[in-house]
């Protein structure tokens, strides 16, 4: 029998492998950036997106809203501590 001789991955390979893994970490890191709001907002973005939205908390979406309103709520609160 011959054996298929084994082939290196090309560098666009790795290269490929390398950004895939770095977007799939870029998209998991937001879910706790909303460890530095109040426990009260965070209850009411909970509410809204459970409640108003109907998503299921563990869902990716209600990840996505609760990091979407998180970055709202932020804001706002930073509007609101400026003269």
């Amino acid at each position: 029998m011959q054996k298929i001789p084994r082939r290196l991955p090309s560098i666009a390979s790795l290269a490929t492998i390398i950004a895939a893994g770095a977007f799939i970490a870029a998209c998991a890191a937001p879910s706790s950036s909303n460890g530095d709001l109040r426990p009260e907002r965070l209850a009411q973005l909970q509410h809204i997106c459970a409640d108003t939205m109907q998503l299921d908390p563990g869902n990716v979406h209600f990840e996505d809203c609760m990091v979407v309103l998180g970055d709202v709520a932020r804001k706002l609160d930073r509007g609101r501590e400026q003269p």
